[in-house]
């Protein structure tokens, strides 16, 4: 049994990169089976959603389980180091975490934070915060 989760990943950068991007479902050269096999299940048309309400930003909506994919993204913007880009997740369990990357004279600059709110179950049933603690892993 593990824990599920969504993201919200903003990609911002050239017109062109953000294309390709969307076209390739988020491919970037790898010799990595793992990564081939977490692009072809997170990024693939089935399980996640593309949008572009602007040219120079691509905003994807995926699933993930038991962990954010933050490997995966490190590939992904050391391969377009011209993009920004900001992994929001919420997990079943009340985590929920930010990651914000991008390249600053030739450095990747990562910002990673995480916080507990309420589970699924607390925000379902609990009417009383003052009587227990909340659900922590």
């Amino acid at each position: 049994m593990g824990i599920d989760g969504r993201n919200f990943l903003q990609i911002r950068g050239p017109k062109e990169v953000l294309d390709r991007l969307q076209e390739t479902h988020v491919a970037f050269r790898t010799n990595s089976s793992l990564m081939e096999d977490i692009r072809s299940f997170f990024f693939s048309p089935d399980n996640c959603t593309y949008t572009r309400n602007q040219p120079n930003l691509l905003q994807i909506y995926y699933i993930f389980r038991n962990a954010p994919i933050y490997e995966y993204l490190q590939g992904l913007i050391a391969e377009y180091p011209q993009c920004w880009m900001k992994n929001e997740f919420v997990s079943e369990d009340g985590w929920n975490g930010v990651w914000i990357a991008h390249y600053m004279h030739g450095d990747l600059e990562i910002q990673e934070h995480m916080w507990e709110e309420l589970t699924i179950e607390d925000i379902a049933h609990r009417t009383d915060f003052s009587k227990e603690g909340l659900n922590v892993c």
